[in-house]
């Protein structure tokens, strides 16, 4: 161990362990607890790695098991869940779920969908709060009735949503690095789920949509649940999904009540599933749903699915070519006519720059609109100088009434690599060159785990701001949607990453896998399609 290590492994723990100690003098043991669960990943990190994984599976996992390297037997009762797509189907990655698109909310007026604050929003309702939640240590012990419509759940614990339930007083965090974190406790077939020590959270809520979502297409986002879930609404199946880090969405509108009535909502959560082996990141590993869920409408006839921009400057790096697209689907069944999508540029003080109207043609249930504004001379986006203009769909029915509006901010820049192939290459930004500076960050805080506040974000981006830090990966997933706005808007040249990380079985998957490749496609396809419309990324790590 070197001199520098040794000293901050040393540092590290007298201060963790005088933080907890004044805590617990004054009675705060969440906050001991908290501080404890910062030490476990700290003192491995900062030490460089002192620790090594073997030693830290050695500790209590929450499994109740002693982990060596000897090998684990497979759990010989595992079987009875061969075909479950969470255990063995790595080909199955969802079911039901809808195509990934843009991270937006839908507003009916200009001006909101200009700001866009969600709580403004007529088509947005949060399932965030207090959900119903059941415990089970084992798949062999999950509640497998709990989704049925007159299932009694009123004796359950209650549990905040969005959250980990390792921060709410359920099983224990787990850090490993390259190891799969259930070795030591079972070794099942390669691509196989554990079962022996596997917990499966069970949530269940209810909830009543708006008067005037009836005859609205409905749906649920769940915006990060870790690692795999299933979703039912009165009872009734509606789908499944893989990919902790990516927006899982599906259309519940035929499983609905008629607005004002009382519906359920149950989910139930592995805390791993054969997407595990996809996500084996060196990190503190927790489970749950621990992003936003929210309920969101749409009109049946015509509505706003998908958008995109790029821009394109001169040789000059002065005027610039905006190229904008849009997809709308239409949920009815028809070829509805005479709808047409206005298409604005706004500048950083609302006023509108370019604007054009363009009409709408449905083909077998969607449409595209495709247009290329010339901007003269626009305020250029860097990290330097995060100038950003607002773009703003606006759909509207044959009468010229607004249906729907939704939009994003606009960065005007151009990435290019001089001398690229040769040791001399240099990343340009608008012409020039630039020197990254840069930090990898995890979405990790003490007392709620994955689930990360917007001030918390903003004070990751003060901090690196404060010590000339101009970059930052997303290391290693998809972070929080709210994150990719605050690098626009503070100046962070981004690398985003993809949930895809076989760390401890790379020399095994996904290799030439057909079906490991279609979930590894999959996932790279929902880290781009989420966040395409950020100025603030420069590159992305698939």
């Amino acid at each position: 161990m070197s001199d520098y290590a040794l000293y901050l492994k040393l540092f590290f723990r007298v201060f963790i362990s005088q933080v907890i100690l004044e805590v617990i003098m004054k009675k705060k043991q969440q906050q001991a607890v908290s501080f404890l669960l910062a030490a476990t990943l700290g003192s491995s990190l900062l030490a460089g790695g002192v620790q090594t994984a073997q030693a830290l599976d050695a500790s209590n996992d929450g499994s109740g098991k002693t982990v060596t390297d000897i090998p684990k037997p497979a759990d010989p009762n595992g079987s009875i869940f061969k075909g479950e797509e969470w255990y063995d189907q790595r080909s199955v990655f969802e079911v039901n779920r809808e195509d990934a698109h843009t991270s937006f909310y839908s507003f009916a007026s200009v001006e909101d969908a200009r700001i866009r604050n969600r709580d403004n929003s007529p088509a947005y309702q949060s399932l965030n709060g207090t959900w119903k939640f059941s415990y089970a240590q084992t798949p062999h012990e999950r509640n497998e009735e709990f989704f049925k419509k007159d299932y009694d759940v009123s004796s359950w614990d209650d549990i905040t949503v969005p959250s980990n339930w390792q921060t709410q007083g359920y099983d224990s965090p787990k850090y490993t690095d390259t190891r799969l974190p259930w070795e030591g406790v079972e070794t099942p077939p390669l691509g196989v789920s554990p079962t022996v020590y596997n917990p499966v959270g069970s949530y269940r809520r209810d909830f009543t949509t708006p008067k005037d979502w009836d005859g609205k297409e409905v749906f649920v986002s769940f915006q990060g649940v870790e690692s795999a879930f299933y979703v039912w609404v009165n009872g009734q199946y509606v789908g499944y999904s893989e990919d902790s880090y990516t927006a899982a969405e599906f259309d519940i509108s035929k499983f609905l009540n008629p607005a004002g009535e009382k519906n359920s909502i149950s989910v139930q959560v592995y805390r791993w599933s054969d997407g595990s082996y996809l996500e084996d990141q060196d990190f503190i590993r927790l489970s749950g749903i621990f992003r936003d869920t929210f309920l969101y409408c749409k009109d049946k006839n015509a509505s706003l699915f998908d958008f995109r921009y790029t821009t394109d400057l001169d040789e000059k790096y002065v005027n610039a070519s905006l190229n904008c697209e849009a997809v709308l689907r239409n949920y009815s069944g028809n070829a509805p006519e005479g709808y047409t999508v206005d298409t604005i540029l706004f500048d950083a003080a609302g006023k509108e720059v370019v604007k054009q109207n363009l009409p709408v043609s449905f083909k077998d249930g969607e449409a595209q609109i495709k247009h290329t504004f010339a901007v003269q001379n626009p305020a250029k986006w860097s990290a330097e100088a995060p100038n950003l203009y607002q773009l703003v769909f606006v759909l509207k029915d044959p009468n010229g009434a607004i249906v729907e509006t939704a939009g994003c901010n606009v960065g005007f820049r151009e990435i290019s690599i001089r001398n690229n192939g040769t040791n001399q290459a240099q990343i340009i930004i608008n012409g020039q060159p630039i020197m990254m500076k840069g930090v990898n960050r995890h979405e990790t805080m003490p007392k709620t785990g994955r689930h990360v506040t917007e001030e918390s974000m903003i004070q990751d981006i003060k901090l690196m701001k404060q010590y000339n830090i101009n970059a930052v990966r997303n290391s290693h997933y998809p972070n929080e949607p709210r994150w990719y706005e605050l690098c626009d808007e503070y100046g962070l040249y981004m690398i985003d990453e993809a949930n895809i990380e076989s760390h401890g079985v790379n020399d095994q998957i996904p290799q030439s896998d057909p079906e490991w490749i279609k979930a590894c496609k999959d996932r790279m396809r929902s880290t781009i399609e989420r966040s395409k419309n950020h100025p603030s990324i420069i590159m992305w790590s698939l």
